[in-house]
């Protein structure tokens, strides 16, 4: 009885702790995973995409490493005036720049003991705890928007909905996403399905985001998409 309870108190705390990082990521460091990676790589830091998409999947099973990796990126993101010169992209360089480090839950810039310390269950700053709750109006919401911007999508690049779709299923999320969610969303697009709450909890919780978003967004971004999946904490 104990090991089951346990087991479940860890899948639980590393859901919480999957919200909480892709909310800072997206919210207030307003970086990708790829951004991250390529970072970390022109600084020579121990963090991966690969890991940091395991862990906003909630599935990451972090080695000591990461946490040193963790800490590290997280200084660099709050050394005053660090201008990122290691980095070659410009873009990048100035998307760090604006980025804001991870915080404890009293405001201090996490470090490595913090990072292992909040995988553990320790207490989360507030403002990466998500409480929207995923109701059917939202999802119904979502529906109508997706379907306007993967139609707008087709237009702006002059190509049919069936030509789109095969784009979106060559993206990295789309390549990640099972057959059964993408017939999903192809019966969403026509018209056939419509999103509830609990599948696009399902959605989030399986693969760290809502899939159709991301991979519009690799094909072409959406500000209306990206609004909304920031007031809903994705």
């Amino acid at each position: 009885m104990l090991k089951e309870s346990l087991k479940e108190e860890c899948k639980t705390i590393k859901q919480v702790v999957s919200n909480a990082f892709k909310k800072w990521r997206t919210n207030y460091a307003n970086l990708s995973q790829q951004n991250i990676h390529d970072f970390c790589k022109a600084k020579n830091i121990p963090v991966y995409n690969s890991q940091i998409a395991y862990l906003e999947k909630a599935s990451l099973d972090a080695k000591s490493m990461m946490y040193f990796g963790l800490e590290y990126m997280n200084k660099e993101l709050s050394t005053e005036n660090n201008q990122f010169l290691k980095v070659q992209n410009k873009t990048l360089r100035e998307k760090l720049i604006a980025a804001k480090p991870f915080l404890t839950h009293d405001d201090r810039v996490a470090n490595r003991i913090d990072f292992a310390a909040i995988m553990l269950g320790e207490k989360i700053n507030k403002k990466y705890i998500s409480n929207t709750k995923i109701t059917n109006e939202l999802a119904l919401q979502y529906t109508k928007l997706i379907r306007e911007e993967f139609h707008n999508t087709r237009r702006e690049l002059m190509i049919t909905g069936k030509e789109l779709v095969e784009m979106l299923m060559k993206t990295k999320t789309g390549k990640k996403t099972s057959q059964k969610d993408i017939d999903i969303f192809k019966d969403v697009i026509t018209e056939e399905y419509v999103f509830t709450g609990k599948h696009l909890s399902y959605l989030m919780s399986e693969y760290g985001t809502l899939p159709c978003f991301s991979a519009i967004e690799e094909v072409k971004p959406s500000p209306k998409l990206e609004k909304f999946c920031k007031e809903i904490s994705l």
